[in-house]
């Protein structure tokens, strides 16, 4: 348990930009997906994509150091 809570700690940054651009990119990713393409929303692949799309966004974010929040 102490392990996994250091690990935490030292991610941490990592984690809350993965988890931004998972939630708010990914969403208006699919959004944006959804508004173009309205018949690939019952396909469960498809709707996925924008969060994995968006979670390689926010992951990019932390090693290209871009700021969101200033």
């Amino acid at each position: 348990m102490k392990k996994i809570s250091e690990v935490l700690s030292e991610n941490i940054d990592l984690i809350s930009y993965s988890m931004l651009g998972l939630v708010f990119w990914g969403s208006i990713f699919n959004a944006i997906l959804l508004s173009f393409f309205p018949d690939f929303g019952g396909s469960l692949v498809i709707s996925s994509l924008p969060y994995f799309v968006g979670l390689i966004f926010g992951i990019l974010a932390k090693y290209k150091e871009w700021s969101w929040i200033n």
